[in-house]
């Protein structure tokens, strides 16, 4: 189950993401978790930080597991 009824899979017709914005992202879970930042965005991969220490994460998120906060 998903939070608000959605999962990873819905596309909503929204503004593109842009750097600095907050974002949730989908995670192993089943659900969107919060605390998250879009610090930039590789060949339509999301590079992303974490809001509480400011650290990278170590991968890319694609679009589909990425949502505005």
């Amino acid at each position: 189950m998903s939070t608000n009824g959605r999962d990873a899979t819905e596309q909503s017709p929204t503004r593109p993401l842009m750097v600095g914005q907050r974002v949730e992202v989908w995670n192993s879970l089943g659900v969107w978790a919060r605390g998250f930042e879009i610090a930039g965005i590789w060949h339509n991969v999301y590079i992303l930080r974490r809001v509480s220490d400011r650290r990278l994460l170590p991968k890319g998120f694609p679009a589909s597991l990425v949502r505005g906060a």
